[in-house]
């Protein structure tokens, strides 16, 4: 991750397309994840077509190539309008869209293994945002050059710093500030929070409500409800701490304690530290969070 963090920042206009065609690929897939089960509830959306390949019959959904294109194609409108103020909401769908295919695609086993991830990148955070100004010339963070594709011409390490005016790579949420006030002309046009920032404290409140499930069916999710508070206070401290500081903030700085101190602080009081920490409630955990299957201990 710390390499493609410097490569971008290196070849920034090198790869600022190669970044956009991957987005605009895992948004297809992300959207048609999240349209698929209402569409899944028409019996003609499992319609197949039977065709003849090789001396062999294949068989393929034309309605489920249908909504993938579909997809494609909205992700296609935002390449082409890209620039343009209002397509913002349509970014936030795709960005939305890869955020939750992504928690869903990776379910993790414990919080073990979930709290040393958050750990790490609660670390590379703090470093790309405040160690790295230190380093540059101009003082402006490697994680803050990249997340806002500016077009500094200044040098670091040495090393030319040639940008795409312009461009930016579309692995946040952007959201356009609507205060009409001379305030304003001082602050970006949006307020921004990366793909990262949402996926990481996601894949913490998927397991919670995993977890909710699998040791206390039918009661009330205490660990999921908890988890999404602490990320909603985690998420507040990080907008103020950025207007009381004028500066970006690393987002995982308050996420990451904000919400393991809301996951164990639970936990203790339950009893259920060692069940949370090692994924089992009194049976063996699933591999899967939509996996039914349980294992015998």
């Amino acid at each position: 991750m710390a390499g493609m963090l410097l490569l971008l920042y290196f070849a920034y206009k090198y790869f600022v397309f190669v970044f956009m065609g991957l987005f605009c690929i895992i948004a297809s897939t992300g959207m048609y994840s999240i349209l698929y089960p209402p569409f899944a509830e028409l019996d003609c959306f499992h319609t197949r077509w039977q065709i003849s390949c090789c001396n062999k019959d294949q068989y393929f959904g034309p309605f489920k190539v249908a909504l993938w294109l579909a997809c494609f194609s909205v992700s296609m409108i935002w390449f082409a309008f890209r620039h343009e103020y209002n397509i913002w909401p349509l970014q936030v769908f795709m960005g939305i869209s890869v955020c939750l295919n992504i928690i869903k695609s990776v379910p993790l086993p414990s919080l073990k293994i979930i709290a040393i991830i958050m750990v790490m990148l609660f670390i590379y955070d703090i470093f790309f945002v405040f160690i790295t100004p230190l380093f540059t010339k101009d003082g402006v963070s490697i994680m803050e050059r990249v997340a806002t594709g500016s077009s500094s011409k200044k040098q670091v390490f040495d090393a030319p710093m040639d940008y795409t005016p312009g461009e930016q790579i579309p692995l946040s949420i952007k959201i356009p500030y609507f205060q009409n006030t001379d305030f304003k002309v001082c602050m970006p046009i949006y307020g921004m929070i990366g793909f990262g920032d949402i996926v990481i404290p996601g894949l913490l409140t998927g397991y919670s409500a995993y977890f909710d499930t699998l040791a206390h069916p039918g009661e009330i999710k205490w660990y999921y409800i908890v988890t999404c508070t602490s990320y909603a206070i985690g998420l507040i401290i990080t907008y103020g701490a950025l207007i009381g500081m004028g500066i970006a903030q690393p987002a995982l700085l308050y996420l990451v304690p904000c919400c393991l101190i809301g996951v164990f602080g639970t936990a203790l009081k339950r009893g259920e530290v060692n069940a949370m920490w090692t994924g089992r409630a009194g049976v063996a955990a699933p591999r899967r969070f939509g996996d039914e299957e349980e294992l015998d201990s």
